[in-house]
């Protein structure tokens, strides 16, 4: 599938780097805010995190709320709930589960009370659908170890967990894919073994990847009306690759967002750079200070961190 190729915004935030927020277009370099951010018009949006970024979880329940006074009729979907536990999920936000209940039996992040809780509870108040998206993390183990025979030999009663059709495709999210596992782990293995192994690990990732997409394009079939916004790492939408993609293949016609974030680590005022061109169709950029340990940047603005 191509990359949607539309007009690339750029969301500039700051911790105490800027006056202000602010957001820029690339094209006029006019000013926007994240109303009109939130009136685009989207089917669904993707927004992108680091999961241990405070900064853009703040970022992600504003966006939720902003969206929600444009739009009342909206869904959450979540790549950190998985599809197995939807209906305690659902027993929660109905008020007939207690938190503690909850917090056991989806097997919540550890980083829920402070990062994810916020959405959730948003969503409870106000009635919002939310979305298990995500194929349970055993699932996922099981095609990276024993492969695609063991995924299609489940009974029933666990493959409705998992995306009915997956591929894996040589393209351009597998070489990214590649370079990130590379960067991790690569650098001591020879060629052929990395390749072998990264191979598995990338396959299980395009599992994690359709399981989402179907699991939103199947909401998306039955409210065909609604607005979803759903969270996941980075990497499952950036480039408009991953879940985005995959969800794309399944509904031609609907129009998606990608909201992706870019640290820099230079004190400096943002602005566009061609390396940051088809990341998003909106990037949220913001400061964040180097390690010690490494070198100053040489006339590099920006810095990409893992997706």
């Amino acid at each position: 599938m191509k990359l949607k190729l539309l007009t690339l915004m750029i969301v500039v935030f700051s911790l105490n780097l800027f006056a202000s927020n602010s957001i820029i277009t690339t094209d006029k370099g006019k000013t926007v805010n994240l109303q009109q951010i939130a009136a685009d018009k989207s089917d669904v949006y993707f927004f992108g995190e680091y999961h241990d970024n405070a900064f853009l979880h703040k970022q992600e329940i504003d966006f939720l709320k902003t969206l929600y006074k444009k739009n009342k009729n909206i869904a959450v979907s979540m790549e950190m709930f998985e599809r197995d536990v939807q209906d305690k999920l659902n027993q929660y936000l109905s008020g007939k589960m207690s938190e503690k209940d909850f917090l056991k039996e989806t097997r919540a992040w550890p980083n829920y009370k402070t990062d994810y809780k916020p959405i959730i509870e948003f969503a409870k108040k106000h009635h919002l659908p939310v979305i298990a998206a995500n194929i349970p993390r055993r699932y996922a183990s099981m095609m990276r170890k024993k492969g695609k025979t063991a995924i299609e030999s489940l009974p029933k009663n666990e493959r409705k967990f998992i995306a009915k059709d997956y591929v894996f495709k040589n393209d351009q999210y597998r070489k990214e894919f590649f370079k990130v596992m590379d960067s991790n782990m690569g650098n001591k293995m020879p060629k052929q073994l990395k390749d072998k192994i990264f191979q598995k690990y990338y396959e299980a990732q395009c599992l994690k990847d359709e399981t989402m997409a179907e699991s939103i394009a199947k909401f998306m079939e039955k409210h065909p009306k609604t607005v979803i916004v759903h969270f996941n790492g980075d990497f499952h939408s950036r480039y408009h690759l991953g879940t985005a993609q995959k969800l794309q293949d399944r509904v031609i016609d609907k129009k998606i967002t990608v909201i992706s974030p870019v640290v820099t680590n230079v004190k400096t005022e943002a602005k566009f750079v061609p390396q940051l061109s088809g990341i998003g169709d909106y990037l949220i950029i913001f400061y964040e200070p180097a390690p010690k340990h490494e070198n100053k940047p040489q006339g590099k603005m920006f810095k990409t961190k893992a997706k």
